[in-house]
């Protein structure tokens, strides 16, 4: 007898969880792809990233994989593409990743957005590195999706090279060379010595 309530509570669970799916995160997500539009047309309005960021929170029923089949997550990136150098647009695009993360690595299509969204972080931040705000922002999103690989290491160091006077390009260097190291540490810190290989590396290519 108990079997038989447990299984008709999970049947009705299951029927429950279903119907919201399709009906309220089919409304939510209508109502995503609307802020999404109005962006697009709108990129330079702070008030349409707000009332995206807004929408975007309390969309509980909108299913991850709907954004990727549907596009969405796409319009977002080439959002954030464009306008580069306003804030509002990694901002908004920090709170999805918060939600997607969790399925970047789960199968071939979250890896591959994963990867897609590493790349446009990684190309962003060279072209905005003297943008302080821009780059604090990117940064903290890269740490969010992987973290960084040598060759963006080495990049920064590149861009070092050709702005020797530049206060920003060596805080690039800093901030990438950090979020590197940081990675293989128990407490996801560098240690003083990974602190003082990125100062070295910042004095041999300053000279």
């Amino acid at each position: 007898m108990f079997g038989v309530v447990v299984i008709t509570l999970v049947i009705a669970v299951v029927g429950w969880f279903s119907y919201n799916v399709v009906t309220k995160g089919k409304a939510q997500l209508k109502s995503v792809e609307a802020c999404i539009s109005q962006i697009e047309r709108n990129p330079n309005s702070p008030s349409v990233y707000d009332k995206f960021i807004e929408v975007w929170k309390s969309s509980t029923w909108v299913q991850s994989e709907d954004l990727f089949i549907g596009g969405y997550y796409d319009r977002i990136l080439k959002i954030c593409d464009k306008n580069s150098s306003n804030v509002k647009a990694w901002q908004l695009l920090e709170y999805v990743v918060q939600k997607l993360n969790i399925i970047f690595g789960i199968n071939v299509a979250g890896k591959r957005n994963r990867a897609i969204t590493f790349r446009l972080l990684a190309d962003n931040l060279f072209k905005e590195f003297k943008n302080q705000p821009i780059r604090e922002r990117i940064l903290s999103l890269i740490h969010l999706v992987s973290g960084i690989t040598q060759a963006e290491t080495n990049t920064s160091l590149k861009i070092l090279e050709a702005n020797l006077s530049s206060q920003e390009a060596k805080m690039l260097v800093l901030d990438l060379g950090r979020l590197h190291y940081s990675v293989s540490r128990p407490d996801k810190k560098p240690t003083i010595y990974d602190e003082q290989a990125i100062q070295n590396d910042i004095i041999v290519r300053s000279k």
